[in-house]
């Protein structure tokens, strides 16, 4: 056992409270994300978040829209977005090496403030300047043909402009001087909420504006003028006196203080606000004397040296709309136009149509039926042109339900193409007009014939009396049903594919009469190279209707070959479809019908129908897959063509 400690050996040893716990190392305070995103929220990033977002809702919405008029409603969208992008991309790329090369160790930042409002400024600048751009542009279309010519006029604008929306919001969110203790972690949550925030404004923004119709080039320069707006803000709160300290009192102003906006030189100021100076005036030029801006019509419109005249113009839901008239010695004509293409057009003397296809789609009359034709009968017109069809119809004393989704187009053919709700002569029958989606009004319509049948016992008769259910069914749903649908949809190059799917053309079967017909145009071609939409409308349209044929226009000359781009009628039914002679109450004492309807089956289309005995499915158009939709880029430029081929550059470029 060992000895016991001596008493010097415990009074050396040091005394330890027993009831104190051992001092663990300071530890660092936990940091907060949300209170360090704070300090990186600043008046530069908020500048330019609200100026982006007010950029991007014009920049994707307007300018595509504002070059339809000469380039069609299709290829002004080709690779728009792809574009777009990479020029955002390339405009951040060339912010970060400008950033890295002009970076001050001493400062430890470059002069981001002075760059980030040079690039909103030339942003604002490009908006308000491009309607005057744009028209200038517009005179070399046809040299640069359809597809780089879109291309290159959106250089005018958009692409420009992207590129420094890109250098802006790469300078905004450039590392402060008083930023340096901020995680990295923190940055990029901040960087992902100032994507988010551009976006959601956007699409806020994009939201309340894309059904604004008729101010298109002032939505350009107007956009401009608000960005101008925020960046004059920016400026100014940017050489204001800043408050420091919790007694919050101002930072003293000293006269050699170059960042006091009071205490700047006037000419300095005026150097500093110069870009919104000509903003401002470029606005006020494009609003007082482009004629393209003009909301109704300008002595510039009609100048004397012009073969051309306009008697109305409006920007309406589908884009301009114009009534034009080509004088003697010229053909004498007077046209409706939509975009970049004719909706039809008149003889100024006879009153004829310009174009037979017109005349073709009320051969329906002429479609050999059981019943008796000419009484008690009616039609739908999908989409209404200038109202060759239903004006004919109603004179053959056919009640006309017409489907329009511009009110423009309605209005103009009423106007100045004799569209009457009456027809002039003794019989004539009457029309409706619907203002409204085409697909939106046959999806109705077979509901309603849908319903009307399980109303009346259309599902069948439980006391077996099938006959007699199939009379009540029948009897219910006459007033509901059609003897004709005519389908013209087509317009600037573009088909609105909705309308041509399998399932909108199953809801026109549903509301035609059981030996009703369906005559519906299309702009195509029968060249191989180009012939595949032609293929695809025709077995999409032999799914629902077991007898489908197809008929074009005579060519104009003996020197056009059967494979060019031209107007065709498809004709079909659930029934046979056989052409009677036509007899002379059918010309409507008109010198154009009186040669064309004669000949209609002469220039049949060659139509690759799909077979039963095939395991291959054929291409159709459909809800879920509509093919039309990646095939329309042949069709626009093809049209395209034809139509500066009838018209020149000039007659396009004024509207």
């Amino acid at each position: 056992m060992p000895p016991p400690p001596s008493s010097a050996t415990l009074r050396s040893r040091p005394k330890r409270p027993l009831d104190v716990p051992p001092i663990s190392p300071p530890t660092q305070p936990r940091r907060d994300i949300f209170a360090e995103v704070t300090v990186l929220v600043t008046l530069s990033r908020a500048t330019t978040l609200v100026a982006t977002s007010i950029a991007f809702a014009t920049l994707l919405l307007v300018p595509p829209r504002y070059l339809e008029p000469v380039y069609g409603n299709v290829l002004p969208s080709l690779n728009f977005q792809h574009n777009f992008f990479c020029a955002i991309f390339v405009g951040a790329l060339s912010g970060a090496l400008i950033w890295f090369f002009t970076k001050d160790p001493q400062r430890g930042s470059s002069p981001i403030d002075f760059f980030l409002y040079v690039c909103l400024d030339l942003c604002a600048l490009l908006l308000a300047i491009s309607p005057s751009t744009y028209a200038q542009m517009f005179t070399f279309s046809s040299q640069w043909g359809p597809i780089w010519g879109s291309t290159v006029t959106q250089f005018a604008l958009v692409y420009p402009a992207a590129f420094f929306l890109g250098l802006a919001n790469f300078f905004a969110n450039t590392p402060r001087s008083n930023e340096v203790n901020v995680r990295l972690q923190t940055r990029v949550f901040y960087l992902i909420m100032h994507i988010n925030l551009i976006l959601l404004f956007t699409n806020t923004l994009w939201t309340f504006t894309r059904d604004i119709t008729g101010h298109s080039c002032q939505q350009l320069f107007g956009a401009g003028l608000l960005i101008s707006a925020v960046v004059a803000l920016f400026k100014a709160l940017l050489r204001t006196p800043r408050r420091q300290g919790r007694e919050n009192k101002p930072k003293p102003i000293q006269s050699n203080d170059p960042s006091m906006i009071m205490s700047t030189p006037l000419w300095k100021l005026a150097f500093l606000f110069f870009p919104q100076f000509i903003t401002i005036l470029t606005a006020i030029f494009n609003h007082q004397s482009n004629p393209q801006c003009a909301t109704s019509l300008t002595p510039r419109h009609n100048l004397a040296s012009s073969p051309y005249r306009i008697l109305a113009r409006t920007e309406s839901i589908t884009g301009w709309i114009s009534v034009v008239e080509e004088l003697p010695p010229g053909r004498n004509i007077r046209l409706l136009r939509a975009g970049h293409s004719i909706l039809g057009g008149i003889f100024r003397a006879t009153g004829d149509s310009v174009f037979g296809a017109f005349y073709f789609m009320e051969a329906v009359r002429l479609v050999e039926r059981k019943r008796n034709v000419g009484v008690g009968e009616r039609a739908l017109q999908i989409g209404l042109g200038i109202g060759i069809s239903t004006s004919s119809l109603q004179r053959h004393n056919i009640t006309v339900d017409i489907v329009e989704i511009d009110p423009a187009i309605y209005t103009f053919a009423r106007d100045y193409f004799n569209l009457t709700p009456t027809a002039p002569h003794e019989g004539g029958a009457t029309h409706r007009a619907f203002i409204q989606d085409g697909r939106q009004y046959i999806r109705n319509a077979a509901e309603r014939v849908v319903q009307m049948e399980r109303a009346a016992g259309g599902g069948g008769d439980n006391n077996g009396d099938q006959e007699q259910s199939k009379k009540r069914v029948a009897s219910a749903t006459a007033p509901l049903l059609y003897d004709y649908v005519l389908h013209d949809v087509f317009t600037g190059g573009s088909l609105p594919v909705q309308l041509f799917t399998v399932e909108a053309l199953k809801d026109i079967r549903k509301v035609l009469k059981k030996d009703g017909v369906l005559a519906l145009n299309f702009a195509g071609s029968e060249h191989k190279a180009i012939r595949e939409p032609l293929d695809i409308i025709a077995s999409t349209i032999a799914t629902v209707f077991s007898h489908v044929k197809c008929f074009r226009e005579p060519p104009t000359s003996s020197s056009e070959s059967a494979e060019a781009f031209d107007n065709m009628v498809f004709f079909a039914s659930v029934k046979p479809l056989a052409f009677r002679r036509t007899i002379e109450g059918d010309y409507l004492g008109s010198a154009m019908r009186r040669h064309l309807l004669p000949r209609l089956t002469m220039y049949p289309v060659r139509l690759n129908l799909p077979k039963a005995d095939i395991s291959v499915p054929p291409k159709i158009v459909s809800d879920k897959e509509n093919l039309l939709a990646e095939l329309q880029m042949p069709l626009a430029v093809e049209h395209w063509r034809v139509m500066r081929e009838v018209f020149p550059v000039g007659f396009w470029v004024n509207y």
